[in-house]
């Protein structure tokens, strides 16, 4: 998922983190927390816009199907 976002939208790979985080922790289902950007940066808030939020949400639905091998 990752790969295909700061692809799409020719941003920086900062990583992938882990935690016990509480959301996660407490939730009855699985589940992922997604960043994507961070706003209070100049660049990253300059690329903020619906057709970049679009690309987003495209990048990560393609990555489950591929994830769980459903074709698209």
């Amino acid at each position: 998922m990752l790969g295909r976002i700061t692809e799409e939208l020719s941003i920086k790979n900062r990583g992938i983190r882990e935690g016990d985080y509480y959301i996660l922790r407490e939730s009855k289902s699985t589940g992922v927390i997604v960043e994507c950007m961070y706003i209070t940066g100049n660049i990253d808030s300059s690329l903020i816009c619906d057709e970049n939020l679009y690309k987003i949400a495209e990048a990560m639905y393609r990555a489950v199907c591929e994830y769980f091998e459903v074709d698209v």
